[in-house]
């Protein structure tokens, strides 16, 4: 069985053609350089895209790796749910010289290799989400968490391109105009 890990994989093709309709390959140095910043990017939107689709919120962001955990769910509920980590640390443990204490990120790499299933990745969404939602582990939502971190959100300062972003009573002002039928009707995020 496959645990949920949201993921996305993207496919950049070594060749483009040019204005001209020349074959071109790209500047795979350049791109290289630049896949932490907009791996960083691609998490910023994801946080957002799911905070406004499902009213997530989240914890502390990464400053290495621009990730955060969804704040509601529990760290216990975390581990319960990340199998594949766990069998790729211990079996990084068991093969591999380990340095204070912790697998280097090449050293994971190769213990991803190594662990990886031999089941093909051939389950359907639904097949996938009736198998999570029937697993034992289930989901621990901590809803101290999630209101910790939307008041924690609520309260840092932003800077919205280059200006001051709204103040409280300019989003409390936004919030008490009446919305269009059909829509969100969420109650304030």
């Amino acid at each position: 069985m496959w645990d949920p890990h949201l993921h996305t994989h993207v496919v950049v093709p070594n060749r483009q053609a040019r204005f001209d309709g020349t074959l071109v390959s790209i500047d795979s140095k350049s791109l290289y350089h630049e896949a932490k910043a907009a791996g960083m990017i691609y998490q910023a939107v994801l946080r957002h895209e799911l905070h406004e689709a499902i009213g997530a919120e989240w914890v502390a962001v990464d400053e290495h790796t621009g990730m955060a955990e969804i704040a509601a769910v529990s760290k216990k509920c975390l581990k319960a749910w990340s199998r594949r980590s766990s069998r790729l640390r211990q079996w990084a443990h068991n093969h591999l010289v380990v340095v204070d204490g912790q697998p280097s990120a090449q050293q994971l790499a190769a213990a991803q290799k190594a662990t990886r299933p031999a089941e093909p990745e051939s389950k359907s969404w639904a097949e996938l989400t009736q198998e999570w939602r029937a697993d034992a582990r289930g989901l621990q939502y901590d809803r101290a968490a999630h209101f910790e971190a939307r008041t924690a959100r609520r309260a840092a300062p932003r800077v919205v391109a280059g200006r001051a972003a709204p103040t409280e009573a300019r989003r409390a002002a936004h919030a008490a105009r009446p919305r269009a039928a059909g829509a969100h009707g969420r109650p304030d995020r």
